[in-house]
C-alpha cells in the first residue's frame, strides 16, 4: 500500500476515534433552524426538585424558630381569611420554596402572598462585560459579553451582545440562594434589600420572620471573576440551622443549538453540567439521561458550572472536604412553526454545603468565587481554582496546551487567526518529519518489491501458505519490514489528535475571520464548501498521480472512495480544522514528493556506483 494512502488511512482512523468519542461518549442533539421566543421560554418554565428525597422543609432535629414578635403580626394581619372563607394550611417553614419535579407534583398549600418589593436592577460594567443584578432574589440578573468577537447575529442581521444567562425566571437566575432543611423561613420569592450598590460592589439583605439577617454580596475582583459572599447572622434567640445551596440553571433548545459537524464535536452552545469532584471532572451529557435519573455526586468540590464549550458560568463553593452537587432537568416536546416536533430543556445545577448551627448572636460567613465568561485556557489557568480543567483538550492535553501557546504566539505576529494556524500546522510538520520520512522511505522500499511481490502472487496462487513463506524471506533477504511504514505514522496520531481537540476547544478562535467574507467564523463550517472540496480533489489527484501499489481494482475503489469519504467528513466541520487538515494534506504531498525524488537520487546513484 503506497505511503499517501496509508496516511489517509491514519486519518480517518484518527476521525473515527473521534466520532465515537463525540458520537457515543460525548452524544449531541442534532441542530434545528428556528428559536422559540422568549415568551415561550418564560411562559413554560417548569419547577425543578433539588434532589430525590430531600425536598421536605425542616430537618427533625432543630426544632422551628419562633417568629419574632413584629413578624407574627404581620404574617397574622396577611394571612387572615377573608370573611367566610376556611382558611387552609400555610406553606410550611424550611428550605426556600421546594422545587417539585412535574411528575411527583403533590397540590400546592395555600399560603400568603409576600409584599411585592419593586425591582431594582443594579449593574457592575467593566470593558469586558455588564452584569446586571436583581434585589428579587439576590441574583444575577444577566450577564452579557461588550466584546464586538462575541456579538451575536439574528437572521434579520441585528447584532447584540451574548448574554450567558439563558433564563429570567428567578429561581433560575444564577446564584440563587436557597437553605437546605432550614429550621427558619425563606421563601423562592424573597425580595431583598439593597443595602449597598456601587461599581465593584453590591449588598443585598433579608431578614427572616425568626430574626435571621441574610446577607449576599457580590464583589468584582478581576477579569471576569467576582466573589460571592453569603453572611447568615442569627438574632433569633434559638439555635439556626443552617445550609446554604446555590445554583446555577440553563435553557436549551435543539432549534437554536448551532453544529461543530460529525467530527466537531457537540453544538457550541450546547449546556452542559460540569463540576470538579475529588479532583476528577464530572459531567453529564446526554440530555434524555439528565431528565430521567438526574444527577448527583458527593466529595471535595472544586468548582459547579454551567458549560458552554467555549464560555460557561462557574462557582468554586468554600472549601469543605464533603459537599454535594446534583442536577435536575426537565425535557419538554413542542411543535415549532413549521409543526416539526422539537425538544427544550431546563436545567438547575445545585450546589449544598455541610449543615451548620448557629447559636443566639453567632454569625457564619460563606466565602463563594464566581466565573462568568469566556474559557480563555491562560486566564482560567491564572485566576486559579483549577478552572482551566474545564477546558476539554482531551486524551493528549500534555500536547495541545503548547500547540495552543504556539498558535496564540503565531497569531501575535500575523494577526489573522487562519494564518496561525498554517504557521502551527508547517512547525508540527517539521517536528515529525523524522517520523515521515521514515515511514515514507519504508513505504517506497515496499512499492519497489512490487514486481517481485507479484510474480510471487502469481506463482503461488494457489498455495497461499507457500506464497506467505516465500514473501516473508523476501522481506528478510531485502531487510524490508512490511509494517514499517504504519509504526510512524501511528506515532503521529497523538499529535495530530491533540491539534485536533486544540482547535476544536479554543474559544480564540469563535468569530475570529480566516479571509471575511468568505471565513467570518473558524468555528462555522465553510459556507460554500470551497476548502472540503479543495481537499477532495487534492487526494483525489495525489492518488492518481501516485504509482500504484495494490491491484488496479484496489487503486480504484481507493481512488474515489477515500476523497467522497473526506469530503462527508468536511464538509459540516469548523472551518479551522478543514483549513489545518487541508494545509496538513499540501504539505504531505509536497514532503512525498520531495522524498521520492530523494529515494530516486540515491537509488541512480547506488546504480552509478554498481556498474562503476
Amino acid at each position: 500500500m503506497q505511503s499517501d494512502q496509508r496516511l489517509i488511512i491514519a486519518m480517518v482512523l484518527a476521525m473515527v476515534v473521534l466520532y465515537i468519542y463525540y458520537g457515543y461518549i460525548m452524544p449531541h442533539p442534532d441542530p434545528q433552524q428556528t428559536p422559540p421566543t422568549t415568551t415561550e421560554q418564560t411562559a413554560s418554565a417548569p419547577t425543578l426538585h433539588d434532589e430525590p428525597g430531600d425536598t421536605e422543609p425542616g430537618n427533625g432535629r432543630h426544632p422551628m424558630l419562633p417568629q419574632k414578635a413584629e413578624k407574627q403580626a404581620e404574617t397574622a394581619k396577611t394571612e387572615a381569611p377573608a370573611e367566610g372563607e376556611v382558611a387552609e394550611n400555610t406553606q410550611e417553614p424550611g428550605t426556600a420554596e421546594v422545587m417539585i419535579a412535574p411528575e411527583k407534583a403533590v397540590p400546592e398549600k395555600a399560603h400568603h402572598e409576600p409584599v411585592e418589593v419593586p425591582e431594582s436592577i443594579d449593574k457592575i460594567e467593566t470593558e469586558d462585560f455588564i452584569a446586571e443584578f436583581t434585589n428579587h432574589g439576590a441574583s444575577i440578573h444577566s450577564f452579557r459579553l461588550k466584546s464586538p468577537k462575541f456579538q451575536q447575529v439574528d437572521a434579520e442581521g441585528r447584532t447584540s451582545m451574548l448574554d450567558l444567562v439563558s433564563l429570567t425566571q428567578r429561581e433560575f437566575l444564577p446564584g440563587f440562594l436557597s437553605f437546605h432543611e432550614a429550621n427558619f423561613r425563606f421563601p423562592a420569592d424573597a425580595d431583598f434589600e439593597v443595602v449597598e450598590a456601587g461599581d465593584k460592589s453590591i449588598i443585598y439583605r433579608y431578614v427572616t420572620p425568626e430574626g435571621l439577617r441574610i446577607e449576599k454580596t457580590f464583589t468584582h475582583t478581576e477579569g471576569f471573576m467576582f466573589d460571592l459572599t453569603v453572611t447568615v447572622s442569627n438574632e433569633s434567640g434559638g439555635v439556626a440551622a443552617v445550609s446554604p445551596r446555590l445554583s446555577l440553571a440553563g435553557y436549551e433548545d435543539e432549534a437554536t443549538l448551532k453544529s461543530m459537524g460529525m467530527f466537531g464535536g457537540p453544538a457550541f452552545n450546547m449546556q452542559i453540567p460540569k463540576s470538579l469532584v475529588d479532583d476528577e471532572v464530572w459531567d453529564e451529557t446526554d440530555k434524555k439521561a439528565r431528565a430521567e435519573k438526574g444527577g448527583l455526586v458527593k466529595g471535595k468540590v472544586g468548582w459547579f458550572a454551567i458549560d458552554r464549550r467555549f464560555f460557561m458560568m462557574a462557582i468554586v463553593p468554600p472549601e469543605v472536604e464533603r459537599s454535594q452537587v446534583n442536577v435536575s432537568s426537565r425535557l419538554e416536546s413542542y411543535q415549532n412553526a413549521s409543526g416539526d416536533e422539537k425538544t427544550r430543556e431546563w436545567m438547575k445545577l445545585f450546589h449544598t454545603l455541610p449543615e451548620r448551627e448557629l447559636q443566639a448572636g453567632q454569625s457564619a460567613k460563606f466565602a463563594y468565587h464566581a466565573y462568568f465568561g469566556p474559557k480563555y485556557y491562560t486566564e482560567l489557568t491564572d485566576v486559579g481554582y483549577e478552572l482551566d480543567r474545564a477546558v476539554d483538550f482531551g486524551w493528549f492535553k500534555v500536547l495541545a496546551i503548547p500547540m495552543l501557546w504556539v498558535l496564540k504566539f503565531s497569531q501575535q505576529v500575523v494577526i489573522n487567526w487562519g494564518i496561525a494556524i498554517i504557521l502551527l500546522t508547517i512547525l508540527v510538520k517539521i517536528l515529525i518529519h523524522p517520523l515521515t520520512k521514515k515511514s515514507f522511505e519504508s513505504m517506497q522500499r515496499m512499492k519497489d518489491l512490487k514486481p517481485k511481490i507479484d510474480e510471487l502472487n502469481e506463482k503461488f496462487k494457489d498455495d497461499p501458505q507457500k506464497k506467505n513463506q516465500e514473501m516473508m524471506a523476501l522481506y528478510k533477504k531485502e531487510g524490508v519490514n512490511p509494517l514499517g511504514g504504519c509504526l510512524p505514522l501511528l506515532l503521529q496520531m497523538p499529535m495530530f489528535i491533540a491539534l485536533y481537540q486544540m482547535l476544536a476547544n479554543s474559544v480564540e478562535l469563535y468569530n475570529s475571520p480566516f479571509i471575511p467574507g468568505w471565513i467570518n467564523s473558524l468555528t462555522d463550517k465553510d459556507p460554500y464548501y470551497i476548502m472540503p472540496v479543495a481537499l477532495a480533489v487534492l487526494m483525489f489527484l495525489q492518488q492518481k498521480l501516485s504509482p500504484q501499489a495494490m491491484d488496479s481494482q484496489q487503486q480504484k475503489m481507493m481512488m474515489w472512495m477515500m476523497p467522497v469519504m473526506m469530503l462527508f467528513f468536511m464538509a459540516w466541520l469548523p472551518s479551522g480544522l478543514v483549513l489545518y487538515i487541508l494545509a496538513n494534506t499540501v504539505m504531505a504531498v509536497g514532503q512525498q514528493w520531495w522524498i521520492a525524488k530523494q529515494s530516486e537520487k540515491k537509488a541512480a546513484l547506488a546504480a552509478g556506483n554498481a556498474k562503476g
